[in-house]
């Protein structure tokens, strides 16, 4: 199979794993797809990562246009390949598509989010896989999401200035 960059790191990554030992992955959007899913799942690991809309292809989930007009808070539910894989569309600030050969919808919980609005804490129902991928999410997306907060604010010219930049937004 040719597989794509995404797909051949984590599966050149899962080699490396020691047999007959039960794993749960969670992936980012970079490398999520339905034939990793699948390819997973005949391995016998459970997978969890955020897809993205492109990736998507014929999968009968709302599109990411009318998901974000619906109020926060709502989700689409489809199960795909004879209930190899489960894909959730939820609306939160926008709306995020995520694949699991895992974890489902159920239960949902309640999470609390900043309403801009009203000013206040308000609850928004937060599909099962949501809550476990944002658990598990692991250091690159808290990384990606502090350096995005914090980032150094001088701006350069240099085509250097960039890589310079990201040694102390790391580090920091």
């Amino acid at each position: 199979t040719n597989w794509g960059l995404g797909e051949k790191v984590v599966l050149d990554l899962m080699e490396e794993l020691p047999r007959n030992v039960s794993y749960h992955v969670f992936i980012d959007n970079f490398f999520t797809s339905f034939r990793l899913l699948e390819k997973f799942d005949e391995k016998k690991i459970k997978c969890t990562g955020v897809i993205r809309c492109n990736k998507l292809g014929n999968c009968p989930v709302m599109l990411q246009k009318q998901l974000e007009k619906k109020e926060r808070g709502h989700f689409d539910v489809v199960t795909e390949k004879n209930n190899l894989f489960t894909v959730v569309g939820w609306n939160d600030n926008r709306s995020v598509y995520l694949a699991s050969n895992n974890i489902g919808l159920e239960p949902t919980v309640q999470a609390a989010r900043w309403c801009r609005n009203t000013r206040q804490r308000i609850m928004v129902t937060q599909p099962q896989v949501v809550k476990q991928y944002n658990i598990y999410l692991g250091g690159v997306d808290r990384c990606d999401q502090n350096i995005a907060a914090y980032r150094i604010s001088i701006r350069n010219k240099k085509w250097w200035w960039a890589l310079f930049a990201w040694v102390p937004d790391m580090v920091i």
